[in-house]
């Protein structure tokens, strides 16, 4: 669990007494969220700070064994991770405060030795990523940078990126779907992407939201099947079954049936 206080390894076994193993302090780890677990490692894109892969074999004295800094670009900004997907031993990381931010790929085989194998250099600010098969869906906006804001009407252009990664030396756009709203949350099952929307003021004061279904069976031809307007933020989805679950600043949580 990632928190402004730092990393924590929480004990669920007794869900009504959740205990705390282990931690880092802040000036350890200071991302706030932005991590993925696989096996008794915990990997965490932690903003300028770069790549920190933890061992939590000892889950009550969890050890960095591995760090990547992601270098600054030709004009001093840093890439600030903002997040990250692991798949078959590689790591996906995209950036933002950045007008032209990047989406990473890393190379975690050895776990003691990340090194960056590729990048796509973007003419935006990535706002999150989703990874299934050989595709990453990259949700972004365009704004003024001297802003650092993400009032609506300031965003240039947002919208989906499909990222064909297969080849993982020279991942590529093969598509980018333009939205009119600024999108949240991405999320991506059998051949349907499911794109959460912020459609009124700023993130920091979101009013009006939206939900997108698209059929991406032609990842070259996207078409959108269902789009509804919904009160309040809506920041996370996540689907299981013929559900859809998402995190709702208005609702608490959504229970969306998605298919029969």
């Amino acid at each position: 669990m990632l928190s402004w206080d730092g990393l924590k390894i929480v004990d669920i076994s007794n869900k009504k007494n959740p205990k705390i193993l282990g931690n880092f302090d802040k000036n350890i780890v200071k991302t706030s969220d932005c991590l993925f677990v696989e096996n008794n490692n915990i990997y965490i894109a932690d903003w300028s700070e770069g790549l920190k892969i933890i061992d939590t074999r000892d889950p009550k004295n969890p050890n960095i064994i591995s760090k990547l800094i992601i270098p600054f670009d030709i004009n001093d900004f840093p890439y600030d991770l903002n997040s990250i997907n692991i798949q078959d031993k590689y790591a996906y990381l995209t950036c933002q405060w950045n007008p032209t931010g990047n989406f990473f790929i890393i190379d975690i085989s050895d776990d003691e030795n990340p090194y960056f194998l590729s990048m796509i250099k973007l003419q935006h600010v990535a706002l999150g990523c989703f990874l299934k098969d050989n595709y990453a869906y990259e949700i972004y906006g365009t704004f003024d940078i001297e802003e650092r804001t993400y009032r609506s009407e300031l965003f240039k252009s947002t919208g989906v990126n499909i990222i064909d990664i297969s080849d993982k030396n020279n991942p590529s756009i093969i598509k980018s779907i333009e939205t009119q709203d600024i999108p949240t949350s991405v999320y991506v099952k059998y051949n349907y992407l499911f794109v959460s929307y912020a459609t009124e003021s700023d993130l920091e004061d979101i009013y009006n939201s939206s939900f997108q279904i698209w059929d991406i069976t032609d990842k070259s031809n996207p078409k959108s099947l269902f789009k509804i307007d919904i009160d309040g933020m809506l920041s996370d989805i996540f689907l299981q079954d013929n559900y859809g679950f998402i995190a709702s600043s208005e609702y608490g949580l959504l229970i969306l049936k998605i298919f029969d």
